[in-house]
């Protein structure tokens, strides 16, 4: 279960996709994000921003970093 705001550590050379539904990978990151409002969105990826005050925001597209799948989350 994720919750909007929710800190997610994310794995090493994770894929960050520009859509659910894109397969081209925008860039590949790690560390420390934010879900922006912790809704599974298709293919299991959830929207994450890079501070907890951008969750939530609008417009989407100004705070939202992109997408990853929630199986690149360490919990």
């Amino acid at each position: 279960q994720f919750t909007k705001g929710q800190k997610v550590a994310i794995r090493a050379n994770t894929p960050l996709f520009a859509s659910a539904e894109t397969t081209s990978v925008t860039r590949r990151i790690s560390g420390t994000y934010y879900l922006y409002d912790g809704i599974a969105c298709k293919n299991g990826r959830y929207r994450i921003t890079t501070k907890p005050e951008f969750c939530g925001k609008t417009p989407v597209g100004q705070y939202v970093t992109g997408y990853v799948s929630w199986d690149n989350f360490n919990q």
